[in-house]
């Protein structure tokens, strides 16, 4: 499956080192942040009305751990905005969640997420 991409960076940070980076979805331009790496997985989903900034200690606790680890504000939160370019809203928060490891080709992850985070899974 193809996604159209649209890779930016942005002023806004989590920290000190971590800048935000952007995927194009159907109605949304996702904000995630990548630590890079070759090391597992590690998807990090905020709380329903948080954002990704909230897993600021955890990014830099897993990556220097070894973990490849990505975090991103949900649909209507924090960085991400609507993009009525990329099509209508229609995106379900499983579907954003599988299209930000697919776009990488992450194939395998361990999955963290608090309270309405979980609703993803």
């Amino acid at each position: 499956m193809t996604h159209s991409t649209n890779l930016a960076h942005k002023e806004a940070t989590i920290g000190r080192k971590y800048t935000f980076q952007y995927i194009s979805l159907p109605g949304i331009k996702m904000a995630y942040v990548d630590t890079g790496g070759n090391g597992k997985a590690v998807v990090l989903v905020h709380a329903l009305a948080g954002t990704s900034t909230h897993w600021e200690f955890q990014l830099g606790e897993f990556s220097e751990a070894g973990y490849c680890v990505n975090a991103y504000d949900r649909r209507g939160w924090g960085e991400s905005v609507p993009d009525m370019e990329t099509g209508e809203q229609s995106g379900t928060a499983n579907a954003d969640l599988n299209r930000l490891v697919e776009h990488p080709g992450i194939e395998r992850f361990h999955l963290i997420g608090i309270s309405g985070g979980f609703l993803s899974v």
